[in-house]
């Protein structure tokens, strides 16, 4: 492990003039190393293997993995570099106030009770947490296999979260106030009744990610959500608001309902040129909206395009149909047989849809795709009932 200073900007994260960057090769320990640092200080690792879980403990810190021997220069694709957590807790846990605007940037995270935590009390900020390949984490009885989050202007970026399990959110849980984008959200299992891949709360913006091949209710039988859910506190209106942006939403799948997407409980998520597609559920395979217990009112749908279907619960729980006009391509227990008869009106084929680069569906996708139409502008899905 070696120390010296170092001065400049990386990661958009300015650096004290008396910030030092720490280097840790294999055989060293990234622990000693963040036990050393001073708040400020980076910590640059070298590729390899570390079997060990983290700490950083009030202190800002800026890890970052992907370096060669020599540190000569940095490539995280080629230059592996793997934080293997034993199973008993986080890969990464974060704690303490001093610890807001750390960043954690270039890693494997995997094998841990769970892949980065962010503590529930005090809140943090500003951290940033993106770059990463998180897999492999979790147990069936946690929320949050992959990141578990809380705080405000947190940012999860251009991550892989891929075989993570949970009881909920296997790949994210938690919330506040944080934005994520440009990840990919693959193959993550929840194991109990809401939000297979990703389970959220307050206000949370998602943008750019490819969330797809998630279940929930795995070992349960039942579920709401397969590739993730937004909710609220289920009996004030309009308690968690959030927005979705951009994102491409297949293969996800729901016993019950929303395979795709789940609203529920009060919550308001604006969603603007969501692209679902070859979801699955009993109900709602695509994106169902819960309007919860809010004053037994009906979800009320602000500015959205024919083709979705909606639900409402009375006041006593049970559930009843409000509008079934469903999205083609995205029907109960039936997620193919697109056909262009019977669409939303301006909905288009994807790749004839200029508001999307074709290059941007994995896995050579070409059929069963259907955009919302950019004519309608954004769509508010609102479970908070009457405004």
């Amino acid at each position: 492990m070696a120390r010296s200073l170092s001065y400049g900007i990386m990661l958009g994260v300015a650096l004290s003039l008396n910030a030092a960057v720490i280097r840790v090769s294999p055989g060293s320990s990234i622990q000693t190393a963040i036990n050393s640092a001073r708040s400020g200080d980076t910590i640059q690792v070298a590729a390899g293997t570390y079997a060990e879980n983290l700490t950083i403990d009030s202190k800002r810190v800026v890890l970052l993995g992907g370096y060669a021997a020599g540190f000569g220069s940095r490539d995280i694709a080629v230059n592996v570099t793997t934080i293997q957590g034993g199973a008993s807790s986080p890969v990464v846990q974060l704690q303490g106030e001093g610890s807001s605007g750390s960043v954690i940037d270039g890693f494997t995270i995997r094998g841990g009770r769970q892949g980065v935590v962010f503590p529930s009390w005090p809140p943090l900020r500003n951290v940033t947490v993106s770059n990463n390949t998180i897999r492999n984490n979790g147990t069936t009885s946690v929320e949050g296999g992959g990141i578990a989050l809380s705080g405000a202007g947190n940012v999860v970026a251009h991550n892989v979260f891929y075989g993570n399990i949970a009881s909920k959110g296997a790949a994210i849980a938690g919330g506040d106030s944080c934005l994520i984008q440009y990840n990919l959200v693959d193959s993550n299992m929840g194991h109990a009744d809401h939000g297979g891949g990703i389970y959220l709360h307050g206000h949370p913006a998602l943008s750019h990610n490819i969330i797809r091949r998630n279940r929930t209710g795995v070992t349960a039988g039942y579920g709401w959500g397969g590739g993730g859910i937004i909710f609220g506190n289920y009996t004030s209106a309009r308690s968690a608001r959030g927005s979705m942006s951009y994102d491409i939403i297949y293969g996800n799948s729901a016993p019950s309902h929303g395979g795709g997407f789940f609203v529920d409980d009060g919550a308001m998520v604006t969603m603007d040129h969501e692209l679902f597609f070859s979801n699955s559920a009993d109900d709602g395979g695509g994106l169902y909206v819960d309007g919860g217990a809010v004053a037994g009112a009906a979800p009320l749908l602000r500015r959205v395009p024919r083709g979705l279907e909606v639900r409402r619960v009375r006041s006593d729980g049970v559930c009843r149909t409000a509008s079934r006009r469903r999205l083609r391509g995205q029907q109960s227990c039936d997620p193919g047989e697109v056909s262009r008869a019977g669409w939303p009106t301006g909905a288009s084929l994807y790749d004839r849809c200029p508001a999307w680069n074709i290059t941007d569906i994995p896995d050579g996708h070409l059929d069963h795709r259907l955009l919302l139409p950019p004519s309608a502008g954004r769509y508010t899905m609102d479970g908070g009932g009457s405004a």
